[in-house]
Parts: structure tokens; C-alpha cells; sequence
């Protein structure tokens, strides 16, 4: 055999043994690699923790929620929505959460949510489980002919209505102001959180109260002047936002589209989004950043299970009802209320939705289980104040089942 021919076998076995070691390599790496999937992809249903060589890894509460779905359906479902987000549904659901012995419960895990910078995340929204107080009467907003208000109704204004200067810091909401023209001119006292609008009237004091947990006023009756307001304390100190809490949320947009109660819950979902302002009003915002909202309509009417037993409304019945007296309020389609956990059958809430007809009034969830509209200056009932807010995407669930007597445990 020529020493030509003995070169090219020789090749020919290079080629063949590098081929095979090739192969050999590969099989290696998607061996490795899908069990490492499989180590961060698949966990067990009664703990959040996985082990990795390097030790135990928290498992982002988002995908545990998602991975929860798949054998908890009764209790979490997508709610077919553009954003598709993961929602707890029925009675009573396994989603309370604890914070320094103050009890919150899991809206879900919402998608598309902005922060700050304007990047969307998946993030988990809360809810607190009880009204701030029930035996103070909460206006939304209480300004007459001052700032927002062109009424003595009071303005149905999140940006600048009372209750969100309740419940937000002053940060926050300078930041939010800065970029409204109408807003920019509003005057904040640093010292005593008092803010004036652009005729030097006094419309709020004490911004910031219940975040900060310190002493602080409800929404109050401003006086037409601005001069004469009707002040109620309210001690924050206990009642405000828990600390290790305030540690893991951040600041998301909230949407501020009017809505009407003659909607379904898909309907009034895609109206909460939209740049839909109220009839008198024409330069709106329909979007805010901040810490601190309240529940959407849409919220609650997502909320609900519906009925398993034959001839009785379903879920899909109930989204397809709309929310006002005659759809939800209708005694026969009240398995739709009284199947989901946002309803107080006791006290009516607040939500962050302006209603459509006018620049004063604002949405609200009523005890009887369908959703109307009153004065933001309503001083006859109390109505409750549940505060909302968005985690931080990077938080992790801990420790507990989601059960009242078990809550679930989150830190970063």
C-alpha cells in the first residue's frame, strides 16, 4: 500500500473517532443540561425549595404560582384576558399571605406590568384581607372646587385624589405631578406633607400617612375656600403599611381608564386599560405610577369561581353577565358573588376606576355583590379601603400553604 493511500485511512479514522467523541460529548451536555433544567423546573407542591449542588434555591413566588396552577386548578385559572393573568378564584381560596401578623391575600400574578424604567414583568398583585378601618367613613375624595375638583362632589382623579395622597409618599407623588402640566404647579410643604394648588388653597395634609406609618388624616371636606377643612386623625403608627412589607414591593403602573358598570368583566378589563376618560373631563391622565392603588372592577369580577353544580351559573356564565344590579345583583346569579372571595357581603370598596359620566364620580364594588358608581365626596356610608400593591418580581415564597391558619411566608 502506497503511503498516499496509508495517509488518507488514516484520515478516514480521524474522521470516524472525532465523529464519535463528538457524539459522545453531546449526549454528555443534553444529559447535564436537562437535569439542570429539570432541577429548576420541577418542584414539589408542599415546599418552594429545590436542591442544586450548590445548595438550596427560593423559587420566584411567580413561577411557583404557575407550577401551583397545574394541580390547583379549582382555585387558580388563566383568566383569558390580552394579558393573561393568573388569578385566585372561589369562595376561599389557599392565598393569604402574612406580614408582621397583618393578613394580605393574592390577587394573582399579574403580566405586562410596568415598573419605573417602563420595563413589563410578571408580578404578583396583593390585596389587604380587611379594610383599613371600619368604623371610619373613607371618602375617595373630599376637595371642592380645588385642584382636580371642579365640583364639590370631590374629583375622580386618582393622580391627585385624597385617599392615594393616604396611602403614598411624597416621592412618589412629586414624581407623578412633575410630568402633568395642570399638576406641576402644586406647592408640598416638605415638613408638614401640606399641599396646595395652584390658588395657594390647602387640599391635603399629612401626605403619606399610611405608608409611613405615622399620624395622618382621612380624606377629608376641604371647604369650597380652602381654609376651613374638616380634619379626622388617624393613627398610622399600627394601622400602616407593615415594614417588611414596604421592603418588598416597588413602584407599577396603574391603569385609570373610565369604566361603566353596564359591562361584563372582560368588558370593563379592556376599558380600565384604554385611554377612555370621563365624559367632562378632556386632558386625563389613564395611567399612573405608584405604590399604593386599590383593586380594579375587573378584579373582582375575575375573581369569582362561578358554580360546579348543573344548572347553576358557571364561571364562564358569570364573566359573561354584566356587573350592575341586573346582572351581578340579580338574585338569580348569585352564585357568581357569592362565589368569590373579593365580595364583602357587609361593607361596600373602593376601587381606583373613575366611572364614565362624569369627572366625580368613581367605581365601587357594592355588599350586595354588583358594582355602581358614587360621589368620590360620599360622606352618608363607609365604604372600605383595601390597600393594593405589586411585589417585586424577584420575591420569593418561604415557608406555609396559603391557608388562614398557614399563610404564606415571602422575602427576597
Amino acid at each position: 500500500m502506497s503511503s498516499l493511500k496509508k495517509f488518507d485511512y488514516r484520515i478516514k479514522d480521524n474522521r470516524k473517532r472525532n465523529i464519535f467523541l463528538c457524539g459522545i460529548i453531546l449526549v454528555i451536555v443534553t444529559i447535564v443540561g436537562v437535569k439542570l433544567f429539570n432541577s429548576y423546573a420541577t418542584f414539589s407542591n408542599e415546599t418552594t425549595t429545590i436542591d442544586l449542588a450548590n445548595g438550596n434555591v427560593v423559587i420566584p413566588a411567580t413561577h411557583y404560582l404557575k407550577e401551583l396552577e397545574k394541580t390547583n386548578k379549582n382555585q387558580l385559572v388563566y383568566d383569558g384576558t390580552t394579558d393573561n393573568n393568573l388569578r385566585y378564584i372561589g369562595k376561599d381560596p389557599d392565598n393569604y399571605v402574612e406580614f408582621n401578623g397583618e393578613l394580605w391575600r393574592i390577587i394573582g400574578v399579574m403580566n405586562n406590568i410596568e415598573n419605573e424604567t417602563g420595563k413589563k414583568e410578571s408580578r404578583i398583585k396583593l390585596i389587604r384581607n380587611e379594610g383599613l378601618d371600619n368604623n371610619i367613613i373613607f371618602e375617595w375624595d373630599g376637595k371642592q372646587n380645588i385642584g382636580s375638583a371642579t365640583t364639590t362632589y370631590g374629583s375622580n382623579d386618582w393622580t391627585d385624589s385624597q385617599l392615594m395622597m393616604m396611602l403614598n409618599p411624597v416621592d412618589v407623588i412629586k414624581k407623578d405631578w412633575s410630568k402633568q402640566e395642570t399638576k406641576q404647579l402644586y406647592l408640598i410643604d416638605e415638613t408638614s406633607k401640606e399641599v396646595k394648588d395652584i390658588n395657594q388653597k390647602v387640599f391635603y395634609k399629612e401626605i403619606g400617612s399610611y405608608f409611613n406609618r405615622i399620624n395622618g388624616f382621612k380624606p377629608y371636606d376641604t371647604g369650597s375656600d380652602g381654609k376651613s377643612p374638616y380634619l379626622t386623625d388617624i393613627d398610622f403608627t399600627n394601622l400602616g403599611l407593615p415594614e417588611d412589607l414596604k421592603n418588598l414591593t416597588d413602584i407599577a403602573e396603574y391603569n385609570l381608564g373610565a369604566v361603566t358598570y353596564d359591562n361584563t368583566p372582560k368588558q370593563i378589563y379592556t376599558r380600565e386599560r384604554s385611554n377612555t376618560v370621563p365624559s367632562e373631563t378632556s386632558n386625563r391622565p389613564t395611567t399612573w405610577l405608584g405604590y399604593v392603588g386599590l383593586m380594579y372592577p375587573s378584579d373582582y369580577g375575575y375573581a369569582t369561581s362561578g358554580s360546579i353544580e348543573i344548572g347553576k351559573k358557571d364561571r364562564n356564565s358569570c364573566l359573561e353577565l354584566q356587573m350592575n344590579p341586573n346582572g351581578w345583583g340579580n338574585s338569580s346569579n348569585s352564585d357568581c358573588k357569592s362565589n368569590d372571595w373579593l365580595l364583602n357581603s357587609v361593607k361596600s370598596q373602593w376601587t381606583i376606576s373613575p366611572h364614565d359620566s362624569n369627572d366625580y364620580s368613581v367605581i365601587y364594588v357594592d355588599y350586595g355583590g354588583y358594582i355602581g358608581s358614587l360621589y368620590a365626596h360620599d360622606t352618608r356610608n363607609t365604604y372600605a379601603v383595601r390597600p393594593v400593591l405589586y411585589l417585586k418580581s424577584s420575591v420569593k415564597i418561604t415557608e406555609g400553604k396559603g391557608t388562614k391558619e398557614e399563610p404564606f411566608k415571602i422575602s427576597l
